[in-house]
This record gives C-alpha cells, sequence and structure tokens, in this order.
C-alpha cells in the first residue's frame, strides 16, 4: 500500500524526544532540573465535573506551589496533592482563564508556568473541520509513508454524546462512529473500518478538546489487503474550525 501517493492523487489525506548525555569516565547522573508542565489544559465544560493533574519533576521533593487561585476558573480549584497540582471542580463560568504557577522544590529552587483554562459552555461540536493527520509510524508494507498529509474537511454530526464524522479520505460516503465523553466530557473516540486502496483500513481516533474550535489527539491504525498489511501504525491529529 503506497498511502501517500493514493492520498495525494485524490489531493486529500489524511516524538517525545527523549534525550540525555552521560560522561563515560564519570558514573554519576546529574540531578534533573525542576520544572512543572503547563500550557493550555483540556477544555472544562460548565456544569460537568473537571479534573485534570499538572505534574512537576526535578528538583527536591518536596514541591509546594504558589498561584493566586482568584484568577481560577469559578467552581474549579487547584490542590497540591502528593506533589502534583490537581485541578478540579465544576465550572459555572465559561470563558478563558489564565493562571500563573510557581512551584517551589525542598532547596528553595523555582520553575514557573502558566496555564490557561478555557471553559466551554457545552461540548457540542457539531459542524465543519478542518482535519490533518501526520503519519508517525508506518509498519511494514507501509514503512516510508511518515509525513504530514494536507487537510481535509469533515463534518460532524452529533446527537447527545454520540457522534457520526464523515469524510475521511475526502470521501463524504466514508464516515464513522463515536462518542464524546470521559471524565471531563471532552474526549472523542471514534472507530471503524473503510476501504482504501484495494484495501481495508481500521482505525480508532481519540482526540481532546482543547477548545470547541480546537481539537488534537492521535490515530491508532492498520491497512491490509489480505496479503500486505500494516498493523500497529500511528498518527497524530489536529483539527481546526
Amino acid at each position: 500500500m503506497n498511502r501517500i501517493n493514493f492520498i495525494t492523487s485524490t489531493m486529500v489525506a489524511l516524538a517525545v524526544l527523549a534525550g540525555g548525555c552521560s560522561d563515560s569516565s564519570n558514573k554519576t547522573v546529574a540531578p534533573s532540573t525542576l520544572s512543572i508542565s503547563g500550557g493550555t489544559l483540556p477544555l472544562a465544560i460548565a456544569q460537568h465535573t473537571y479534573f485534570h493533574t499538572v505534574e512537576a519533576s526535578g528538583g527536591a521533593l518536596n514541591y509546594e506551589f504558589e498561584l493566586d487561585h482568584a484568577l481560577m476558573p469559578p467552581g474549579i480549584t487547584a490542590e497540591w496533592d502528593n506533589n502534583d497540582l490537581v485541578i478540579r471542580g465544576t465550572g459555572t463560568q465559561a470563558g478563558s482563564y489564565t493562571v500563573p504557577v510557581t512551584v517551589i522544590d525542598a532547596d528553595k529552587d523555582e520553575a514557573t508556568t502558566t496555564l490557561v483554562i478555557n471553559v466551554a459552555a457545552d461540548n457540542n461540536i457539531a459542524g465543519n473541520w478542518n482535519l490533518v493527520i501526520t503519519v508517525t509510524l508506518a509498519t511494514q508494507d507501509c514503512t516510508g509513508e511518515e509525513g504530514e498529509y494536507p487537510a481535509v474537511p469533515v463534518t460532524i454530526i452529533q446527537n447527545g454524546s454520540s457522534l457520526t464524522v464523515s469524510g475521511f479520505l475526502g470521501d463524504g460516503s466514508i464516515s464513522l462512529d463515536g462518542s464524546i465523553g470521559g471524565v471531563n466530557g471532552n474526549v472523542v473516540t471514534i472507530a471503524g473500518s473503510f476501504p482504501e486502496e484495494g484495501g481495508t483500513t481500521t482505525v480508532t481516533h481519540t482526540w481532546s478538546l482543547i477548545s470547541l474550535t480546537h481539537m488534537s489527539g492521535t490515530e491508532d491504525w492498520s491497512w491490509t489487503d489480505g496479503q500486505d498489511s500494516c498493523p500497529g501504525s500511528k498518527s497524530t491529529v489536529v483539527l481546526t474550525r
């Protein structure tokens, strides 16, 4: 299967860098630098319970956290729990909230980050989206097909927590069913199979809502025509509108 050529011909398409160094003449390992995760957190839905953990690492335990709790979304709190910062509660007011956070370790070293917590009035994502898939791992007979594919339009039909997403490979007749939910009501899961280049592609998508106009996540996929196959292939997915 040549997924790139097929998708290009139809004008559609659809790591964590772990680094380290060591000194072979010195087997001791330097202590990790204190750091804290941050950025835009998964979307919170008003009147829906929310839970997210912001992790600190490196430095010397134990950690303390400093932030202005008045900047948190109404109904959502930040609590120190077992050296993590736990964001939880039920948001009551839609909006975007920016919260600077400092972590302080036992040696009084500090690291800072900024949390952006978006609260939406609901999790209705029905409508038209642009989907971009980047193949990060193509196995066996699909080896060499890694890379980003051009954006394709997809349409989401939503009925409560049930979803149908159509338009994969730029073909409106290709649709997958799934749901929106999860702990925070902000995770989309869809799955299914469709014909592609003389064989069958089977996919499972998991997307997180960053906002009601931005989702990102992963695609686990395989393809086979009965002779050739690409089991265990993976992609990243970004949707915008």
